[in-house]
């Protein structure tokens, strides 16, 4: 497929994606890879990893998106 060759297929954990806190981090994730030129600034990663960090306590462990 077109889409595989050229580098345009993502994969989002829906524990970032339903209700809650974390969905914030997927919205975070999918304007990053829909709109990369206006969100530049924004690492979705590091803002999970605070959110981890600050609101439970941990550390983000796992993956949650491809590439």
């Amino acid at each position: 497929m077109a889409a595989v060759e050229d580098g345009r297929v993502h994969i989002i954990s829906s524990r970032v994606t339903k209700g809650g806190v974390r969905s914030i981090v997927g919205s975070l994730y999918l304007a990053k890879w829909f709109h990369p030129d206006l969100f530049e600034d924004i690492d979705p990663e590091a803002v999970h990893r605070e959110l981890v960090q600050k609101f439970y306590g941990l550390e983000l462990e796992g993956v949650y998106v491809y590439p």
